[in-house]
């Protein structure tokens, strides 16, 4: 009850404001478009274009100069300017693929294969998978954040919302440019672009990217060596063809390398998660642990890794897509775009936080993605705007990790010196959708929309003997390299070997809203909505076919009331408040199996949980020059009852540890709140500008908010991603007639430390920490 007084007095206080400012005067009319502080941007959020004043759903923009303002070069960092919105960045964990959580909504499981519950575009064409994202930002116009479910428009595991990123695009004359920036750990980020006709009817841009820096993390044995290198390309080719005046082709070739190191994980407790045998003095791993909780908890770059493994990444991401527009009438078009993605990983972790080879993981996989659009999109008569179609997509998957671990506990004393779980799986998903806008009256529209989706889910998997070890423990005579996995109860029952499987599911997604328009400049809406994010099978190390049955589909209905409101041409407000149900929330977790002795991973479904919440977000500009942008998220999040039991993460360290001891232990975690999920966040950016002669000059700062949240349902306050506040400041020059500017920057400026993940393996856990203060210098051309 008190998180919903919270929420009322958020909002009631935001209508009150409006409400009063609606009395002192009406809006002025329609600043010009891509005018932020109006409002007035144009958007594509429902795949067309319309102001984003006239958009009844939660929408956060940024340009392109803002986001190279703000130093987001990569999906990762979008918190930096999107608040309700967490990030488990790249690089960092198990597979090092990035984990987004939006308003609470996400999906925290580290498989290669895993969907995302945020979907992420890149001009409407799809990256389906998380690690899709990772690569660098290249060229970019401008990034929409969508709220909410978006499965209508943007696919059935939209169910947190969707981020799509606008492509700069070919120009009609000659033009280029570059940007580049140097700073701390030698990181140097160059990017340029070419663009221009080649004939009267053919146009492209080509831009290219490099990022590289020195490693920041430090080795406490080695004092010389660094770790977290940076090493990554990305480029795209666009190519615009209009033969005639209703048929446009869009062709898109991209793609990334990522040869960047891994980073190691600090050490913060030493817990067992199972404990097979007395732990003496003869167990070398404890007392590099207990060395490091030492040496680890003083400094933010201080940890170890193994010098004879290359934690490089060999990761690489090659996509095409092909945009087909074709105007039937003037009221009428038909589009179709076809995607192809190719992605590979090799990703190489060291997790054991010492200079000795205890625990290595390795992430692989191929992702081969294919999606197909078709639809018909138009106006009929005055009022209504429309949009039917349908959606193919096959993905062919094949992951596997290569867990190396000879001594933490289970391999020192079970002599076993590796696992290696392996899938191929193959995804197919068929959808018809529609959806419509009808103004009812002038004041008054009417916005409507559903989506039937099919997906057919079919799975191979097992964990592998690597050099016999495995198989001696789990049973003798089973021959080297083979499947270990024990069927318990997938047929045959018994027997040891390949888990076959599969799923076959089917959802309606829909949303209904109204948007009321009382006087020019505001906007008032409610909105409903259901969305499904898909069920799935994770690629773990799994010796019972328990841990690889599939996990159902979940279902989130949405109720969001907002409104949109330019108080005077200084000053725009946009606010919202949300209640979500939950029905089957996927949730990836550890679990204690008796038959085991031990913990295990797998996903399971909660039956019930539920989101309340609220934002606002305001721009201002309360003297010339001067622009102030903030925004305010609260989300208050429940597990419902009868939550499957977790098993707990409690990073305690244990001197001496007991004979036979067992330190997992089973926490009932209906009533918590979810994972990844801070109760409140915020940023806020600030800039000023003044003429000197033809030149303008420019200083400005951000701050971006976190309050505490627990990476993992179950875990103790231990592990609990601290809350944080980071600060960066800017300061630069520019001419706008010349096409030049230059500025330096300081990052995190105060050096707050901050978690942004941990980790537990089978005998510690861990915590990878947010980069230090960094500072440098950025300069870019225009022609």
């Amino acid at each position: 009850m008190k998180s919903r007084r919270h929420i009322y007095l958020v909002a009631s206080s935001l209508l009150v404001m409006t409400s009063n400012a609606f009395a002192q005067s009406a809006s002025p009319p329609a600043a010009a478009i891509d005018d932020p502080l109006s409002g007035d941007i144009v958007v594509t959020a429902q795949k067309r274009e319309q102001l984003l004043s006239d958009v009844g759903l939660t929408i956060n923009v940024r340009t392109g100069d803002e986001l190279r303002d703000l130093g987001i070069s990569s999906t990762s960092d979008l918190n930096k300017m999107v608040p309700a919105l967490s990030i488990v960045p790249s690089n960092v964990g198990l597979s090092g693929a990035p984990i987004y959580t939006l308003r609470g909504v996400g999906f925290a499981e580290h498989s290669i294969s895993a969907l995302s519950a945020v979907s992420v575009y890149v001009d409407e064409v799809p990256l389906s998978y998380p690690y899709m994202t990772a690569g660098p930002l290249l060229d970019i116009s401008r990034v929409e954040v969508l709220k909410g479910p978006q499965g209508t428009l943007y696919g059935q595991n939209s169910t947190g919302g969707a981020i799509n990123y606008i492509a700069n695009k070919p120009t009609d004359t000659f033009s280029g440019g570059f940007d580049m920036s140097y700073g701390r750990f030698n990181r140097l980020e160059l990017e340029g672009f070419i663009s221009g006709p080649i004939s009267e009817t053919l146009k492209a841009r080509l831009a290219i990217k490099r990022i590289t820096a020195d490693g920041w993390q430090k080795s406490r044995t080695r004092p010389s060596d660094r770790l977290g290198e940076v090493d990554q390309w990305s480029g795209r080719l666009l190519v615009d063809w209009d033969p005639s005046s209703n048929f446009r082709v869009r062709l898109n070739l991209n793609g990334w390398r990522d040869h960047s190191e891994t980073l190691a994980p600090q050490v913060i407790g030493f817990n067992p998660a199972v404990g097979p045998g007395a732990f003496n003095n003869a167990y070398p791993y404890r007392n590099l642990v207990a060395d490091a909780l030492v040496t680890d908890d003083n400094n933010i770059r201080t940890t170890d890794w193994s010098t004879n493994v290359d934690l490089r990444n060999r990761n690489s991401m090659k996509q095409g897509s092909a945009r087909v527009e074709w105007d039937l009438s003037d009221a009428v078009t038909l589009t179709s775009l076809s995607t192809y993605t190719d992605l590979k990983i090799f990703a190489p972790h060291d997790i054991d936080s010492s200079d000795f080879t205890f625990y290595i993981y390795t992430g692989l996989g191929r992702i081969k993605s294919f999606n197909q659009e078709l639809r018909l999109s138009g106006e009929l008569g005055d009022g209504l705007n429309w949009l039917i179609g349908a959606n193919y997509s096959h993905d062919d998957i094949s992951a596997e990790d290569i867990a190396f671990q000879p001594n933490v506990t289970i391999g020192f004393f079970a002599n076993v010196n590796a696992a290696n779980p392996v899938t191929e799986s193959t995804r197919k998903a068929k959808a018809v959708f529609g959806n419509f806008d009808y103004e009812l009256t002038p004041q008054l529209t009417l916005t409507a929309g559903a989506r039937y989706t099919d997906v057919d889910l079919s799975y191979e998997g097992c964990t592998r003997d690597v050099d016999g070890t495995l198989a001696a423990l789990v049973r003798s005579g089973t021959p080297v390299g083979a499947c270990v996995t024990r069927h318990i109860v997938t047929p045959p029952i018994g027997s040891f070997g390949l888990v076959t499987t599969g799923l076959k599911e089917d959802n309606l997604s829909w949303r209904v809203g109204l948007n009321y328009k009382p006087i020019d400049g505001t906007l008032i809406y409610g909105l409903v909505s259901r969305g499904y994010k898909s069920g799935d099978i994770p690629t773990i190390v799994a010796l019972t076919d328990v841990q690889l049955q599939p996990v159902r589909q979940e279902e989130l209905t949405a109720f969001e009331l907002g409104f949109k409101a330019r108080i005077s041409r200084q000053f725009q407000v946009n606010a919202a408040m949300f209640h979500y149900r939950y029905i089957d929330k996927q949730l990836y977790a550890q679990v204690f199996q008796p038959l085991l002795n031990s913990t295990s991973e797998l996903t399971v479904n909660v039956p019930k949980g539920r989101i309340n919440g609220a934002e606002i977000e305001a721009n201002w500009e309360p003297v010339p020059g001067l622009r102030l942008r903030s925004g305010i998220g609260y989300t208050d999040s429940k597990i419902g009852k009868n939550a499957p039991p977790q098993v707990g993460i409690d990073a305690t360290p244990i001197f001496p540890v007991p004979s036979n001891f067992l330190r997992s232990f089973t926490a009932d975690v209906s009533g918590d709140p979810f994972n990844l999920a801070p109760k409140w966040q915020a940023n806020g950016d600030a800039q000023y500008e003044w003429q000197i002669g033809s030149l303008t000059a420019m200083i400005g700062g951000s701050a971006t908010h976190a309050s505490s949240t627990l990476q993992s349902i179950g875990a103790t306050d231990v592990v609990r991603l601290n809350t944080h506040t980071v600060f960066d400041a800017r300061i630069g020059i520019s001419n706008e007639a010349a096409g030049w500017h230059a500025s330096i920057w300081g990052r995190n400026i105060t050096g707050e430390r901050y978690t942004v993940a941990f980790l537990r393996n089978f005998d510690v856990t861990q915590r990878f920490n947010g980069m230090p203060t960094t500072w440098g210098a950025s300069l870019g051309y225009r022609f």
